[in-house]
């Protein structure tokens, strides 16, 4: 994985329903996209009416996926066009990755811009302070049974247990595999994990 997140585009009503599957496993799995759909003019939405739908296709995927994503909005602003696409970007990317949402109008789709063109962010990696890394070494050696966790698409555990005497436990987009140290320092499997 690059990082850099995807982008998946519908259109309205069952062309945003269809996302909701994908959108859910990304969030399970960590996986950075920002989706953009498509919404009937601003004009043909329901609001507060009681009413099913108001515009053909209408339907509120913000209120779908909002358990499922780090953000989900309906822009409804042609001003705030290009912040919300600087931030969904920096959203789906920062802290722990996951799929962000963007519901766009088709008459803010149609509508001119304002507002400087995006340009790509940099993230700024905050690194753990003394404090972090004390309490991380000072868990394991408190526990009874330790164990550690690792993961990630690349690379191996290898080198961590080499230099301790922590099991490690490590999950891969392949099954998850456990790795222990054994008493004449050689790595053996101790099998798969489900």
């Amino acid at each position: 994985m690059t990082g850099i997140p995807g982008v998946a585009m519908a259109t309205s009503g069952p062309g945003a329903t269809n996302l909701i599957t994908a959108i859910g496993s990304c969030y399970f799995d960590s996986v950075p996209v920002v989706f953009i759909t498509g919404q009937v003019n601003r004009n043909e939405l329901r609001g507060g009416r009681p009413v099913r739908q108001a515009g053909f296709q209408e339907t509120d995927i913000v209120s779908m996926v909002r358990g499922i994503t780090k953000d989900a909005r309906l822009l409804d602003d042609p001003d705030g066009v290009a912040a919300a696409l600087v931030d969904a970007f920096l959203t789906a990317r920062s802290g722990r990755p996951g799929p962000v949402l963007l519901d766009i109008p088709m008459d803010v789709q149609w509508a001119d811009v304002a507002g400087p063109v995006p340009t790509r962010p940099r993230m700024v990696v905050k690194p753990p302070s003394p404090r972090d890394v004390t309490r991380v070494v000072r868990v394991p050696a408190d526990a009874t049974r330790p164990v550690g966790w690792s993961a990630g698409e690349h690379g191996s555990p290898v080198p961590v247990v080499r230099s301790g005497k922590l099991p490690i436990c490590w999950a891969s987009l392949w099954p998850t595999r456990c790795w222990a140290r054994t008493s004449c320092l050689r790595l053996t499997r101790c099998g798969s994990v489900s």
